[in-house]
C-alpha cells in the first residue's frame, strides 16, 4: 500500500468539535474534568469550536422576552434563560478555549425575541460568539416535533423548505443586527438531504455556513430497518458509504454556491440509544472513518453531539460533575491525535480493501497513518511511505465489537479526564522501504513516523 506526496484535502484547524444540548450545558460547565477531556479529542491547542443547541433551541426565550411572542407560536414549556445561564456559558468558553456556536429559536417566530438573547450572548461571550443558528432541525416541525415539544400548533403542519427559507428570511436582519458580523447557519437538518440546504441556499439568504446533522442509526425506528442501530451496522462498509454520499453531494451543492458546509451534530444514534449496540466499541471504529471521510470531502468541521445521560453519547455527564467517556469518544482520541496542526489527508494510490480504511495524514507533526479494520480477522499490510527509520504504533480496541468500553494505546479514559495504565506503543522497524503492520481483527491502529520527508 504505497502513500503518495499528493495531496488530497486539508483538515481546517478546530475540524472536530463538540455539541451540547441547550439544558444540558451546564452539566458538562460544571463538570470539571470537562477542560481535559477537550484536551484529550483537541491535544494540539487552539481554537475549540463548541455548538450550543439541539431540540430545545427552539424552546429557549431569554428572560423577560416571553411577551415578544405571539399566542399562535408559543411553545406551552418555554426553556427560560438570563444572565446566570449565559455567564456559566462563558465560563465553559474561557476554560475550554472555546468558540460558541449557538443555536436560535425560529419556532417563535419572533425577530425581537431572538434578537434579546442574541444581544445577551455576544455582550457575555464578545469575540467567542462565532456563529447563529437559525432554528433546529426544521425538517422535524410538520411531523409535530418542534423543541422537544409534541403537536405544536397549526403553524407547523405541513411545514416545509419554503416555509423555513422564508422564516429564515424573515428572523435573519435582527439576528444579525444583534451581532453584527457573526455568521448565519442552518438548516441544521436531522437528515442531510438536498432539498432543505437546496431550497435554502436558493433562496440567497444570508448564510454564511450550510448545516446538516448526520446520524447513520436511529434508535426509535423498527428493528430490521436500514436505521435500527445493530453492531454490524456501525462495522459496515454500507452504512459509511451511504451516509457520507449524502454529506458529499451536500458539499457538492455548498460548493456551487460557495458557502461551506458543517456537521454540526454527529452522533452514534439520533432519538433512543440501546446498550451494547450504540455504546459499543464498533461506535469508535465507524466515527474515526466517518470523520476521515467528512474531512476529506471538505466539510470545514463536525461538531459531536453529547448527551448528559443518552446511552449513544460519547461522552456523558452527571449532574455530580461526574463525566464517562464512551468507546465513541475514544474513537475521537485516535482520529485528533492523528491529525496534527496544517494537516493534509494524502491520496493512496491503491483500491481500497473491504472493511479495511488506510488514511494518512502529513501535518507538522510528520507522518501518521491511521488504519480501520472492523473485518473479524486481522489485517496485514505494508506501509510505502516518504519517511524513514521506525514506526510506532498506537492500537484502539475492545474486547470484542459489541463492548461496552475500550482501550487506546493499553489505557482507559478516567472520569478526570486522564489517562490510565501503562502505554502499549509498539514499534515497527523498516524493511526493504516499507513497514509491514498486522491490524487486529475489529481494531483501529495509529502509525507515526519518527522521521518523515512529507
Amino acid at each position: 500500500m504505497r502513500v503518495s506526496r499528493g495531496v488530497q484535502q486539508g483538515v481546517p484547524a478546530g475540524f472536530l468539535g463538540l455539541s451540547v444540548s441547550d439544558s444540558e450545558m451546564g452539566d458538562y460547565a460544571n463538570a470539571p474534568a470537562f477542560p481535559r477531556m477537550v484536551a484529550v479529542i483537541h491535544p494540539y491547542g487552539g481554537v475549540f469550536l463548541l455548538r450550543v443547541g439541539g431540540q430545545i433551541a427552539d424552546r429557549m426565550v431569554w428572560t423577560g422576552a416571553q411577551r415578544l411572542i405571539a399566542p399562535k407560536f408559543t411553545i406551552p414549556r418555554p426553556y427560560v434563560v438570563g444572565p446566570g445561564w449565559m455567564d456559566q456559558l462563558a465560563g465553559m468558553a474561557a476554560r475550554t478555549h472555546s468558540h460558541v456556536i449557538l443555536d436560535v429559536n425560529a419556532a417563535a417566530h419572533s425577530p425581537a425575541a431572538d434578537a434579546a438573547l442574541v444581544s445577551a450572548a455576544r455582550r457575555t461571550l464578545r469575540s467567542r460568539l462565532t456563529g447563529l443558528a437559525i432554528g433546529n432541525e426544521p425538517d422535524l416541525y410538520g411531523r409535530d416535533l418542534v423543541g422537544d415539544d409534541r403537536h405544536p400548533g397549526a403553524w407547523a403542519h405541513g411545514f416545509d423548505p419554503r416555509d423555513y427559507a422564508r422564516l429564515f428570511a424573515e428572523l435573519a436582519p435582527a439576528v444579525r443586527g444583534a451581532a453584527p458580523g457573526v455568521p448565519l447557519l442552518g438548516p441544521e437538518t436531522a437528515y442531510p438531504g438536498q432539498r432543505w440546504s437546496q431550497t435554502l441556499l436558493d433562496a440567497q439568504v444570508p448564510l454564511g455556513e450550510l448545516a446538516v446533522h448526520t446520524y447513520p442509526m436511529l434508535g426509535c425506528s423498527q428493528p430490521g430497518s436500514y436505521r435500527y442501530p445493530t453492531v454490524a451496522g456501525y462495522l459496515s462498509d454500507r452504512t459509511l458509504n451511504l451516509w457520507t454520499g449524502l454529506d458529499r453531494r451536500l458539499e457538492e451543492i455548498a460548493q456551487e454556491h460557495d458557502v461551506p458546509l458543517r456537521v454540526t451534530e454527529l452522533g452514534a444514534a439520533a432519538c433512543d440509544g440501546i446498550p451494547g449496540v450504540t455504546n459499543s466499541e464498533a461506535t469508535s471504529l465507524w466515527v474515526i472513518n466517518q470523520l476521515f471521510s467528512l474531512a476529506c470531502d471538505g466539510i470545514v468541521g463536525v461538531n459531536v453531539h453529547v448527551r448528559s445521560s443518552g446511552i449513544s453519547s460519547a461522552l456523558q455527564a452527571s449532574a455530580g460533575g461526574v463525566m464517562q467517556a464512551q468507546p465513541l469518544f475514544y474513537g475521537l482520541a485516535l482520529f485528533a491525535r492523528a491529525v496534527g496542526p496544517h494537516a493534509q489527508i494524502l491520496r493512496e494510490t491503491d483500491s481500497p480493501v473491504e472493511q479495511l480504511h488506510v488514511w494518512t495524514v502529513a501535518s507538522t507533526l510528520g507522518l501518521r497513518t491511521v488504519a480501520v479494520n472492523t473485518s473479524r480477522r486481522a489485517q496485514r499490510i505494508t506501509l510505502l511511505a516518504p519517511a524513514h527509520g521506525d514506526a510506532l504504533t498506537q492500537t484502539l480496541t475492545g474486547p470484542s465489537p459489541a463492548a461496552t468500553r475500550a482501550t487506546f494505546d493499553g489505557q482507559t479514559l478516567s472520569s478526570d479526564g486522564t489517562w490510565q495504565g501503562h502505554t502499549r506503543t509498539g514499534r515497527i522497524a523498516e524493511r526493504h522501504g516499507g513497514w509491514t503492520v498486522t491490524v487486529p481483527a475489529d481494531s483501529a491502529q495509529l502509525v507515526a513516523w519518527q522521521s518523515s520527508s512529507s
